[in-house]
């Protein structure tokens, strides 16, 4: 099985946030990556994703916290390509949804993954991809 991580999850498993009333969302991240795992699926990381992050962090922050999971194999890389940015744009249009969420989407039914995520939005894309809270797997 494969799994594709939203940005906020990654940003929940680096940082160890706390959401507005304390609770903890770095360790649901965190035992998620790791029930993927010990299951031997996949987590996949997409274009996207790493520019998203390079937001928040530095790339050689993000480089040095992925390394481990791409040298156990366990991290698959994905690339949007132009033809996904264009349909993700005219979802994004259509929905009334940030583009990123549409194309994180189409990035997941593209790789036959699960999304991984907290955002409200990926309910308006379920006929792409199936979207779990990581306390749920």
């Amino acid at each position: 099985m494969n799994y594709y991580f939203d940005t906020c999850i990654w940003i929940d498993f680096f940082e160890d946030r706390r959401n507005l009333i304390g609770k903890n969302l770095g360790k649901p991240a965190y035992n998620a990556i790791f029930k993927i795992i010990n299951r031997k699926d996949k987590v996949l990381i997409s274009d996207i994703t790493i520019h998203e992050l390079s937001k928040f962090f530095g790339e050689e922050y993000i480089n040095q916290e992925f390394a481990w999971l791409y040298s156990m194999k366990l991290l698959t890389g994905v690339r949007s390509t132009p033809e996904d940015c264009e349909y993700a744009e005219k979802l994004s249009k259509q929905k009334q949804i940030p583009f990123g969420d549409s194309l994180h989407a189409i990035l997941a039914k593209k790789n036959n993954a699960i999304i991984v995520t907290r955002d409200k939005h990926f309910e308006l894309l379920k006929e792409f991809a199936k979207s779990v809270r990581p306390e749920e797997l």
